[in-house]
């Protein structure tokens, strides 16, 4: 990674770009977070950072199959996740 300027959501609407770089740490409103999201030409240049790991303890314990099912829930239910689903479908 090179040392960059950033800016906020509100001032990249209207355009885009090869890289982008979103925290997703905070708790971003839906509108905000697609915008961000839709800023990046393509999936490669998109990414995303935060606090947390997106793998917990719990989920390095499961089974394979129960990985799976975790997976297929947390599709329907984080936005974040949506949003990518939404721009691959694109």
């Amino acid at each position: 990674m090179v040392e960059c300027e950033s800016m906020t959501i509100h001032k990249s609407q209207g355009q885009t770009y090869l890289c982008v770089c979103v925290n997703i740490g905070g708790s971003l409103k839906r509108s905000l977070l697609y915008v961000a999201l839709s800023r990046a030409t393509n999936l490669n240049g998109l990414y995303l950072f935060g606090a947390k790991s997106i793998v917990s303890d719990n989920i390095r314990k499961m089974t394979q199959e129960q990985k799976q099912d975790e997976i297929e829930k947390r599709e329907r239910t984080d936005d974040v996740r949506k949003e990518i689903k939404l721009l691959r479908e694109e």
